[in-house]
């Protein structure tokens, strides 16, 4: 999986969960916990207003000793929404992520349905694939023939010497000697 080329699509979670803008806190946080999750979209019918967080029902309720039963969900939601296109790739909703200092981003198909949603969470998950892949594209940058490297051979091109030991040198299999001689001659017809 590789983040400038995978689509959004392979990592959102769907269906979002949505409330709607006159539920309260309470209930909105009754959902979150039920669902384990740590927002939902806001909605005015089939309209999206905005998103409640668990951030903004820390900050905007708890902490300021409102009444999260009777508090509504349009009087503390986030209103900004920042929207993702189903064909974006993961690289381009993260980078989107962190410029607007966001937590997660709705992703919309073609017909601006909402198809899914992307957190911060769902990237990391796949983080350490992204290293793994980085590290192997790093690695094959430097030794471009790694993945030749082995073979079931024995006998060196050059010398006819046996050895388990070979390397693939222009596309000829030969031991550390020969290869390493192979490696100086080259050096050397550059400087002439």
């Amino acid at each position: 999986m590789i983040p400038e080329k995978t689509k959004i699509s392979e990592i959102m979670s769907n269906p979002v969960s949505i409330i709607d803008k006159n539920e309260t806190i309470l209930d909105a946080s009754v959902i979150m916990k039920i669902k384990s999750i740590r927002g939902l979209v806001v909605v005015d019918k089939d309209k999206i207003l905005g998103i409640i967080t668990e951030r903004d029902i820390v900050s905007k309720v708890v902490a300021v000793n409102r009444n999260p039963k009777k508090t509504k969900i349009k009087n503390v939601m986030t209103h900004k929404i920042v929207i993702s296109n189903i064909n974006e790739t993961i690289d381009e909703v993260a980078n989107k992520m962190y410029a607007n200092r966001i937590g997660r981003i709705l992703i919309m198909d073609l017909n601006d349905e909402i198809v899914g949603i992307v957190t911060k969470t769902d990237i990391i998950k796949i983080t350490p694939a992204i290293i793994e892949i980085f590290t192997q594209k790093a690695l094959m940058d430097e030794f471009p023939n790694m993945d030749e490297q082995t073979t079931n051979e024995t006998i060196c091109a050059d010398c006819g010497n046996e050895t388990s030991d070979l390397v693939k040198v222009d596309n000829r299999w030969l031991c550390k000697n020969c290869s390493d001689d192979q490696i100086v001659m080259d050096i050397n017809s550059r400087d002439s």
